[in-house]
């Protein structure tokens, strides 16, 4: 696929002048994250947990608060009710484990199933949870769009308290509370997941001063904290217990793939810290049986090793499996429950390439459409949106991809560049029975007999909001470096703006002119490429992975335009550079 180069604007001499200290690609790299600030520049390159927002400046927080501190004291039934994907299944189990830890007797959780139920709150479930005289539901990664829903619960006398960070795509829900970052004019928590806010929760409550909190009656004299009147059996958490919940929020954060620019940057640093030595014996064995490295655990372990298993069990059969390897304190029911979601992950890889070419096969016969919308019958609700993700990179179209068992589809989308999905479905919400996410993935249902009028909607109204242009793909690219200055040293350097996502993706560099000397096919069936690149005398050792149909033409002393991120390249020992090739262009 034709992709498109662009190359950062440069910084310039003034702010180049400024931070004397910094190497100019290291300038270049803060300026194109939008770090010009010394503040700014200085919190990113020394991320500290201190430097969290307060979650009191959230609204509703201090009736959440109050809530649950209530619901524990007076020993009522809880309930966390969750969505299945991983931020879901890790923000109800960082929420679960902290109202454990400040001594929740009557704690259940509720996580509805995919294929029978759906997405989000449901009536039915309600019902259910008020008949077990459940007081308080405490949603996370939903809820934000649940008008009817809790408008039963509260007719059931069921309290509602919301924590969510999707989009919010009308009135709010009459909730006791409703805690949504999109809610506030905060920059630093937008970027928030659904295990982030969760997170934030447990936070205000862990950060209540201690000792006026477990007095007979307390109160505070600030506005930022709730005012509270009852007498407590809540149990005391030592100063910052709440740090050792932060693997759990880095894993969820890095899989919802949301910015690791702000808040989320704090979380996720020191998330990656706290995984190293995790506490919870699920993650230990899940990383054991995956072969996962522990030493050092980076954002491709929570987003590439983690999250896929923990997100199997939702696609596949039911995400209960993933909260109970998260919580479970067994090490011989960690065992049982990893196993499980390894044998799932599998199963899950299998089903989604089958159903891509299922849907390559319709997208084939549409043309060049600007807007892919895919239909198919009885395919794995589960495995949707990783079709919908796949058709977006193999196409570069925004992909809608439904199933249907009878007169109701449902199904997931993914988008490109700032097309905003949601916003286009919004437009045609007359023709949904729901819909709800974010900018880039969203979840839809909708009637059979109207897909193809909502689909032509569709098209319409990308046809006016996307030109050609936006449908070739963006190779960002950092700045143009030379081969000498790609130094072990200067690489090395690089780490300090770890942990690589989006809002801070890793460094990439535009080689010029840069001639091969040596290729040769590595892999199984020989898919990538290991070149040796030589520029002004200086040799660059690359890889470029599945790519080795693109270097069949490709030879001995052919000259490149290359676009790689460098990395260093620890073996035997010995620590090298090494590039990973991005795209290239003969010259």
């Amino acid at each position: 696929m034709k992709r498109k180069w662009v190359i950062q604007e440069k910084i310039s001499p003034e702010f180049q002048a400024q931070f004397p200290e910094f190497p100019l690609l290291i300038l270049q790299l803060l300026s194109n994250r939008g770090l010009i600030a010394s503040r700014e520049i200085g919190e990113f390159l020394n991320p500290q947990y201190q430097r969290l927002t307060s979650p009191y400046l959230m609204k509703d927080m201090d009736r959440a608060v109050t809530r649950i501190l209530e619901a524990i004291a007076k020993k009522q039934k809880i309930v966390i009710y969750a969505d299945y994907d991983a931020d879901a299944v890790t923000a109800c189990t960082v929420m679960f484990r902290g109202l454990q830890a400040l001594g929740a007797e009557h704690l259940s959780w509720y996580i509805p199933d995919r294929f029978a139920e759906g997405y989000g709150l449901n009536i039915e479930a309600l019902n259910v949870l008020a008949d077990k005289g459940v007081q308080l539901i405490i949603t996370v990664d939903c809820g934000i769009n649940a008008i009817e829903e809790v408008q039963a619960a509260k007719a059931r006398g069921v309290d509602v308290i919301i924590t969510d960070h999707h989009h919010i795509t009308g009135d709010l829900p009459q909730a006791y509370a409703v805690i949504n970052p999109k809610r506030d004019p905060i920059k630093q928590i937008q970027g928030l997941t659904g295990v982030g806010v969760a997170f934030k929760v447990v936070q205000a409550i862990a950060s209540l001063p201690h000792q006026e909190v477990y007095a007979e009656e307390f109160s505070w004299d600030t506005s930022l904290f709730p005012k509270i009147h009852l007498n407590t059996g809540i149990i005391r958490l030592p100063a910052h217990w709440e740090k050792w919940l932060l693997d759990l929020v880095a894993i969820g954060t890095i899989a919802d793939c949301q910015s690791l620019i702000g808040e989320n940057r704090i979380l996720v640093h020191f998330g990656l810290k706290v995984l190293q030595k995790t506490r919870w014996p699920g993650l230990k064995v899940l990383l054991q049986n995956a072969g996962a490295d522990t030493r050092k655990p980076d954002a491709f372990t929570c987003g590439f090793i983690i999250a896929p298993r923990l997100n199997a069990a939702g696609r596949i059969q039911h995400a209960d499996i993933a909260f109970r390897l998260l919580a479970t304190e067994d090490l011989g029911e960690a065992g049982m429950y990893a196993g499980q979601l390894e044998s799932l992950n599998a199963h899950r890889q299998r089903l989604t390439e089958q159903i891509f070419s299922e849907a390559k096969s319709q997208v084939e016969l549409q043309g060049s459409q600007k807007m892919l919308l895919v239909l198919g019958q009885n395919w794995p609700k589960g495995v949707v949106g990783l079709v919908a993700s796949r058709l977006v990179e193999a196409y570069w179209r925004p992909a809608v991809v439904l199933e249907h068992s009878g007169g109701i589809a449902t199904g997931s989308a993914r988008s490109i560049g700032n097309f905003n999905i949601v916003e286009a479905f919004a437009q045609h919400r007359s023709h949904l029975v729901r819909f709800g996410g974010h900018a880039q993935a969203a979840g839809l249902t909708i009637e059979v007999d109207k897909i193809p009028q909502f689909h032509q909607q569709l098209l319409a109204f990308a046809e006016r909001s996307l030109e050609d242009d936006d449908l070739i793909p963006v190779e960002s690219i950092d700045a143009v470096a030379e081969a000498s200055q790609l130094n072990l040293e200067f690489v090395k350097s690089l780490s300090m703006f770890e942990p690589f996502g989006p809002g801070n993706p890793a460094p990439r560099f535009l080689m010029r002119s840069v001639t091969v000397e040596g290729l040769r096919p590595v892999g199984v069936s020989g898919k990538h490429v290991k070149l040796e690149l030589t520029q002004n005398g200086k040799i660059i050792h690359a890889i470029a992975f599945g790519q080795a149909e693109r270097y069949r033409g490709i030879s001995t002393g052919s000259r490149l335009d290359v676009i790689v991120e460098p990395s260093v390249n620890s073996w035997n020992g010995k620590n090298e550079v090494q590039a990973k090739i991005i795209d290239f262009l003969p010259i």
